[in-house]
């Protein structure tokens, strides 16, 4: 999954800068059919997004040679002509280029541009040669460098020209009303659907036997869910709301009907948790509600899949959101408390104080970094450290006897450790104290 599970993939995108995987997916198809550049720039005529692998040389030659911001300038002001006619503009760039910039809306707010074109509109003649070298003197480039950039730039005709426009113009009304949202719909089908047909592929070369365990772990597996949502740990619910949506697949067979009654059932429990939680209750209802007919309407496994990955994310996001931030201290000081009374324990260890704490090692890693500044295993060897200064200062115990006290082993190590807390290793910090007394 590239580093992402699915959970993350289909969750919603954020559409206020248009640079989504849909728009790339447009960009990239209108390169294809047309065999030409095209962009998204914003209405300052900053570049948003481009066509994959359409970089031309021509510009960024031409840009490198500071004439980048005359390039912003003369997008920025097409931009403008666009929206006010509402409809491709079309224009010549002054390094020469053809170019075409249609105006892309968000409920008739001018928000965008996509940008088309930068092709010759005519043939490489005496003339031409003559405009490169001018061209050239102007910008202080190379002429001979300049023409063989230019050379790479392809020739359309003028009717070429205005049809590129217009399917780009068809386009940009497209993103305009809203398509982009039902293009991000499809995307996530599709990637839903990938997903499914890879993991039951892989899923075939289980024994009968691991098939059946997994089978009963459904409910297991549910609950592990529920800690991570109620404990905040976003990363590991996602992972587990993946696990939970095949598991369900595999156990409604495919059936329709059934795998929608599972959903129905996880989300009751989702409902649940959210009414124990107080203020997050109203939100469960507006999440989960009115997103029941969406599921009544699904006609595919897919899309159910698809419904339950958004309803288990919508809700992993409200309590990450929501949740007291209390909760997140409460279990810092169990695991302080933990630490304080085991760290005499050499075998101590973040998994043994993530289980007291009841929750996963990696969010109680990340927490706790989060809130202290440091690690929890650098926590356990400041509390261990603190200890051994008090041992060392009386002479009863040897420092092999205090590092094992402690909750050391390695007598090497326990020296390493703290010299680097405290500056001075125990034999020089216990001398220190004596001639002190």
């Amino acid at each position: 999954m590239l580093g992402l599970t699915i959970s993350e993939q289909v969750n919603d995108v954020n559409m206020d800068t248009l640079a989504d995987s849909n728009l790339q997916y447009l960009l990239n198809s209108f390169a294809v059919a047309t065999d030409l550049p095209v962009s998204a720039t914003d209405i300052n005529g900053n570049c948003i997004l481009s066509a994959q692998g359409t970089e031309q040389n021509f510009c960024t030659f031409i840009k490198g040679s500071c004439e980048s911001k005359r390039c912003q300038e003369t997008y920025k002001e097409a931009g403008k002509q666009a929206a006010k006619w509402r409809e491709p503009y079309i224009f010549q760039c002054h390094a020469g280029l053809t170019i075409w910039v249609c105006p892309v809306y968000d409920k008739n707010q001018h928000i965008a541009n996509l940008t088309g074109g930068r092709v010759l509109m005519w043939q490489q003649d005496d003339y031409f040669y003559q405009e490169i070298n001018s061209l050239a003197s102007k910008l202080q480039l190379n002429p001979e460098t300049l023409l063989s950039k230019v050379q790479e730039l392809k020739i359309a005709t003028p009717s070429q020209v205005q049809s590129a426009a217009n399917l780009l113009s068809v386009t940009a009304t497209y993103l305009s009303r809203g398509g982009s949202q039902l293009m991000n719909e499809q995307r996530k089908l599709r990637q839903v659907s990938s997903w499914l047909w890879n993991k039951n592929h892989r899923q075939k070369d289980l024994s009968f036997q691991e098939q059946d365990a997994s089978r009963h772990s459904m409910l297991e597996l549910e609950g592990k869910l529920i800690q991570d949502i109620r404990s905040g740990d976003s990363a590991n619910a996602r992972k587990n709301l993946e696990q939970l949506v095949f598991k369900a697949f595999l156990l409604s067979k495919g059936h329709l009907e059934t795998l929608k009654g599972l959903c129905m059932g996880f989300t009751s429990q989702l409902i649940r948790l959210s009414t124990e939680n107080g203020p997050i209750c109203d939100n469960s209802n507006k999440i989960a509600f009115p997103k029941l007919g969406e599921l009544e309407d699904a006609d595919t496994p897919e899309k159910v899949m698809l419904w339950l990955l958004n309803t288990g994310n919508s809700y992993i996001e409200q309590f990450s959101a929501q949740n007291p931030a209390g909760i997140g201290n409460e279990i810092i000081q169990k695991a302080i408390a933990y630490i304080q009374k085991n760290f005499s324990l050499p075998e101590l260890c973040l998994t043994e104080i993530a289980q007291a704490c009841f929750v996963s090692s990696s969010y109680l890693s990340r927490l706790f970094k989060k809130e202290k500044g440091y690690s929890i295993i650098e926590h356990i060897n400041r509390v261990r450290i603190r200890q051994a200064k008090l041992l060392l200062q009386t002479p009863e115990a040897t420092i092999m006897e205090v590092a094992h006290q402690v909750g050391y082993n390695d007598r090497s190590y326990f020296n390493r450790v703290f010299k680097q807390i405290t500056g001075v290793n125990p034999r020089d910090y216990r001398h220190q104290f004596e001639l002190v007394v």
